[in-house]
């Protein structure tokens, strides 16, 4: 999954809620992008889940938008849920036509944490998460 923005990266002044996407497999969830397992702690909320990796952050070719990819975690807005937001629901169409069984939850990117939001498609890309509950 990749972010498109118009604006700097910034730093959250408090939690920020969020809605993020995990595919259910029988050993247990996994990002859907990347296939990255996450484990039962960070799931229940004990502990953060925290990106790892390089970062890509890069200049578009074809906007002058800034595409932020690998390195982050990726995430919906939470209002993104409760409205026919085409930007997740044509993610969850797509992930179904995939034949991948998702599992959506609430979480909350927590103060002090940096991250880019997208703007227009209620996207969030952050270095920390915190799961809440399933949805």
């Amino acid at each position: 999954m990749c972010l498109y923005t118009y604006s700097e990266e910034k730093i959250a002044e408090h939690d920020i809620p969020v809605i993020k996407v995990l595919e259910k497999r029988e050993l247990g969830y996994f990002t859907p992008c990347t296939g990255m397992f996450v484990p039962e702690n960070i799931i229940n909320g004990k502990i953060l889940m925290n990106a790892t990796g390089k970062e890509e952050v890069l200049e578009s070719l074809s906007t002058p938008a800034t595409l932020v990819g690998k390195g982050f975690i990726h995430t919906y807005g939470e209002d993104s849920i409760n409205s026919t937001d085409i930007v997740l629901l044509g993610s969850l169409n797509d992930y179904h036509v995939m034949g991948i069984k998702y599992t959506l939850f609430k979480c909350v990117i927590p103060k002090g944490t940096r991250y880019w939001y997208s703007g227009r498609d209620d996207q969030y890309a952050s270095k920390s998460l915190r799961f809440v509950s399933e949805i």
